[in-house]
């Protein structure tokens, strides 16, 4: 086996390229968890096509917001589901209600 004939010596220049460069390593705080946010109240419903993923309620949501941090895990990002859907599905949770949770 032969020596490497190119030795890509500009990618070891600074601590900023090596960071890079480097192997891709995920910790818990790299991660965002994607919450399905329902009308209704009481709400923790499993999504048949995605086993453990589950729809909550509005009230029912600082608890789950709470575990996911509690895990480490430092953002989440809010999916709204209508209450029925149309053709431009343009009425998911009204912005003003999921705006007003959040700062809860």
């Amino acid at each position: 086996m032969s020596f490497p004939i190119v030795r890509h010596r500009r990618l070891r220049q600074n601590a900023g390229i090596r960071s890079m460069v480097r192997e891709t390593v995920l910790q818990p705080e790299d991660l965002v968890q994607p919450i399905f946010v329902a009308f209704g109240s009481g709400i923790k419903s499993e999504i048949s096509s995605m086993p453990g993923v589950y729809h909550f309620s509005l009230d029912t949501l600082k608890e789950e917001v709470d575990e996911i941090v509690d895990l480490g895990i430092p953002a989440v990002l809010l999916f709204g589901i209508p209450e029925t859907k149309t053709v431009l599905d343009h009425r998911a949770l009204p912005r003003t209600e999921l705006c007003r949770k959040r700062r809860d």
